[in-house]
């Protein structure tokens, strides 16, 4: 009996198995194509089409006969994330460090059929235009933006002081002289700015835009032994008040410490919660002025929903956090994503503080995050400085990019300032790093599938 004959009567069995099982049975080439391409695929579109080499990049490409999951190539480089989003559309991750010059795009499906596309991208020299006017008082650990003016930025010199520019950190002058700067806070009620900042003097207060300072710090503390470290904090929905975190400084063995609150209507210092444990770092819900949270120096998370007259049990996240942030925009459970930087790692929590989980997708998810910025303007952008790492997101944490050029040295913080015409245009947006040589400042651009195009000199 010829080959020919025995797949015959192998087609014809299992025509009439599927007849009797109901089922339509498709010949051998039917089932071949259902999982490889029919003809080679085509490459007719990639957008965008021209890319920097310092920054990753997503592209989408158009054409035909794509099949999941195909592999990308640009020249000789291949691809990372290709995502099959139908037979006709593709997404990938351009990485940096090509090249400059004209590349092909190649598509190849899993059964070896490929196709090209010449000249589908074109990547340019991308510069390292970050730039820095000082602050030259040592390394500076944080940038403040004054909310109510964009141009007026402070940044804390670690060993000196609170430095301030009034024209977008192009020319620095001293506001204050001092060491163990925490948090510069800035309070606005009843018409009348004043600023907070955590000092190893105390809580030290301005009500005259930082031209002179006053020690402010409730009686019991001042009776209190040690050294320890204080971190104001303001909720604009509760604009009457100002709030205090107090931890005993670990390395000189002074334990203890407590969260405070000022009343500008009583005239006094309050503790919301009443026992005595080191406070480092407060925040608040940006929807609901009950909502208040603070963390420990042993790592513990506290929250209140009735505004601090009864807490919940707190939850270990990890040996100490350095500070909490609020996303100003709801998660899909009408929740506000709660973030925490700790000595060891970055936290999330997306539902309210009840649970929190590292986050994990970091390029180095174990480096000590120094601090966690969140676009207030923008959804789904944050940015994270970890010393000799730092990275970014558009897609609100699903997905990080490389933030700054190799060669800038530690950074210690980040701070977003869009435009006051365009808060909600990502190329108007001017991103601040606290590094250890001093301030350094770009614009960024985002495109509006979400993913950056390039950073420039300002």
């Amino acid at each position: 009996m010829s080959n020919t004959t025995i797949h015959q009567k192998v087609i014809t069995f299992l025509s009439i198995l599927g007849v009797m099982l109901g089922v339509t049975t498709l010949s051998m080439g039917a089932v071949r194509s259902s999982a490889y391409s029919a003809a080679p695929p085509t490459v007719l579109e990639v957008s965008p089409n021209e890319l920097p080499n310092a920054t990753n990049m997503y592209i989408t490409v158009t054409g035909d006969n794509f099949v999941p999951t195909p592999t990308l190539t640009l020249g000789t480089v291949p691809l990372r994330e290709v995502t099959f989003v139908d037979t006709q559309t593709l997404t990938a991750l351009v990485p940096w460090g090509l090249s400059p010059g004209s590349y092909t795009l190649t598509v190849i499906n899993p059964d070896g059929q490929s196709g090209a596309k010449e000249n589908a991208i074109l990547v340019y020299q991308e510069g390292n235009d970050w730039e820095t006017n000082g602050p030259y008082g040592g390394f500076t650990e944080a940038v403040f933006i004054d909310p109510q003016n964009s141009t007026k930025v402070y940044a804390s010199a670690g060993g000196t002081g609170l430095f301030v520019s009034s024209d977008a950190a192009e020319h620095w002058q001293p506001a204050y002289l001092g060491t163990m700067l925490t948090e510069l806070v800035f309070e606005y009620y009843n018409g009348e700015p004043r600023l907070y900042l955590g000092a190893n003097e105390g809580l030290m207060h301005s009500a005259d835009d930082g031209l002179t300072w006053q020690r402010f710090v409730p009686g019991e503390v001042d009776s209190w032994t040690g050294v320890y470290d204080f971190y104001p904090a303001w909720n604009p929905l509760e604009p009457h008040a100002v709030y205090l975190g107090v931890s005993g400084r670990a390395h000189t063995g002074t334990d203890g410490g407590g969260l405070f609150k000022y009343s500008y209507l009583t005239g006094e210092w309050t503790r919301p919660y009443p026992n005595d444990l080191p406070v480092t770092s407060v925040a608040f819900s940006p929807a609901d002025p009950d909502r208040i949270y603070f963390g420990s120096r042993e790592g513990q998370f506290y929250a209140s929903s009735d505004g601090g007259i009864t807490w919940t049990d707190p939850v270990t996240v990890s040996n100490f956090i350095r500070h909490i942030v609020v996303d100003p925009f709801p998660n899909s459970l009408g929740e506000h994503n709660i973030y925490i930087a700790t000595n060891g790692h970055a936290f999330s929590s997306q539902d309210g503080g009840l649970t929190f989980q590292v986050i994990g997708n970091l390029p180095y998810p174990d480096a000590m995050v120094n601090s966690i910025t969140i676009h207030p303007t923008i959804p789904g952008i944050i940015w994270i400085a970890a010393g000799r790492y730092r990275y970014f997101t558009t897609d609100n944490s699903q997905s990080w990019l490389p933030a700054m050029p190799e060669d800038i040295p530690y950074v210690w913080d980040f701070a977003l300032s869009p435009a006051p015409d365009a808060p909600n245009d990502p190329a108007r947006t001017t991103v601040y790093a606290a590094t250890d040589g001093g301030y350094t400042k770009a614009r960024t651009a985002v495109r509006p599938g979400g993913h950056p195009i390039k950073v420039w000199r300002v």
